[in-house]
């Protein structure tokens, strides 16, 4: 049995429910929990944990068993290489280096379009 199912195993526990109707809550395949506790497969998505988290109400660390802690790894900088591998090959590992160069961009276009939209709006 992996760490990851049996932490949250506990987590539903410790909330008075089971891992079944956390994964309907959440909108997740139970299959992809019983392949965890399995060891068939050793993580989740970024996708599957953030719902799982999110359904917990629980922060997404805890919910991976990482500590909050204030480190200077935490308050670092983030390059955009390791951002755009972080969000995309996260969730599709066969995205090639191309792929996640335009979707890079299609994000930062979309984060300016935000920020032009919130200026107009409040003159700021």
């Amino acid at each position: 049995m992996s760490g990851s199912y049996d932490r949250i195993a506990q987590l539903c526990r410790d909330r008075g429910t089971n891992v079944t109707a956390l994964c309907r809550k959440a909108g997740v395949s139970r299959a992809a929990l019983s392949e965890l506790k399995a060891g068939r497969t050793k993580t989740l998505t970024l996708e599957t944990a953030r719902r799982l988290a999110d359904a917990l109400e629980v922060p997404l660390a805890q919910l991976l068993g990482q500590e909050e802690t204030d480190t200077e790894e935490a308050r670092r900088e983030w390059s955009d290489e390791e951002l755009k591998v972080a969000y995309f090959r996260g969730a599709d590992p066969t995205l090639t280096q191309a792929d996640m160069d335009a979707m890079w961009q299609d994000a930062k276009d979309f984060r300016d379009f935000i920020i032009a939209n919130r200026k107009r709006r409040t003159g700021r």
